[in-house]
C-alpha cells in the first residue's frame, strides 16, 4: 500500500534527521554548562573568602540558565524537526509517481464534492491547471472543474455563488491534523 511505504520512508528520514539534530543539540548543551561550570568555577577562586556564598548562589543560577538555554535548544530542535517531517509529508505526495498522484488528487476531490450531496447544488471544483485534466471522469456530471493557479496539491469545491467553501488540500490536511500528529510525531522520533 503506497501509504505505508510513504509513512515508513517518512518515518526513515525523521528518525535519521532526528538523531543529527539531536546529537548537535546535546553537544551545544554540554558545552554551554562546561563554559557555565568554568566560568563559575574562575569566579570563585578569584573572590573565595568573601564572596562564598554569592558564588554558589551565582554558579547555580549559570547552570541552570545553561540548562534552560540547553533544554530550550533541545525543544526548538524538536519542533524544527517535526516541521520537517509534516514539509516532507507534503513534498512526498508532490512527488508520487503520476499514477498515485492520481487516485490521491482525485479521492480529494471526491471527498470534497462530496461535501455538497446533502445541498442539492453541484459544486465549482477548483484545482491547480496543471491537474485539471487528471480529474477528468473522477467527479461524474454534476462537478465543474475550474482551473485555480493558488490550489496546490489538492482541490477546493465551493458552491456556485462562493458562499461555501470547502478546501481539502494535503497542506489542508496536514494542518487540519497537526494536533493529533504533532504529539505522535514526537513519541514517535524522540521516545526510546
Amino acid at each position: 500500500m503506497p501509504y505505508q511505504t510513504l509513512l515508513k520512508a517518512l518515518e526513515d528520514d525523521a528518525r535519521g534527521q532526528c538523531e543529527k539534530i539531536v546529537s548537535e543539540a546535546e553537544e551545544q548543551a554540554e558545552r554551554a554548562v562546561r563554559e557555565a561550570e568554568e566560568e563559575a568555577r574562575r569566579a570563585r577562586s578569584e573572590r573565595f573568602a568573601a564572596l562564598e556564598g554569592k558564588l554558589a548562589r551565582e554558579r547555580a543560577s549559570r547552570i541552570n540558565d545553561a540548562r534552560t538555554r540547553a533544554g530550550a535548544l533541545k525543544l526548538s530542535v524538536r519542533r524544527r524537526l517535526i516541521e520537517r517531517v509534516l514539509d516532507g509529508a507534503f513534498e512526498r505526495v508532490r512527488s508520487l509517481p503520476e499514477d498515485e498522484y492520481v487516485e490521491v488528487l482525485r479521492r480529494l476531490a471526491r471527498e470534497a464534492a462530496a461535501e455538497f450531496d446533502s445541498t442539492g447544488l453541484k459544486p465549482v471544483i477548483s484545482v491547480n491547471p496543471a491537474d485539471a485534466g487528471r480529474l477528468d471522469g473522477a467527479l461524474g456530471d454534476g462537478a465543474e472543474v475550474r482551473p485555480d493557479p493558488e490550489v496546490t496539491l489538492g482541490v477546493v469545491a465551493s458552491t456556485p455563488d462562493g458562499r461555501r467553501r470547502v478546501e481539502n488540500t494535503v497542506a489542508s490536511r496536514i494542518e487540519r491534523a497537526r494536533d493529533h500528529l504533532l504529539p505522535m510525531l514526537d513519541k514517535l522520533l524522540f521516545s526510546p
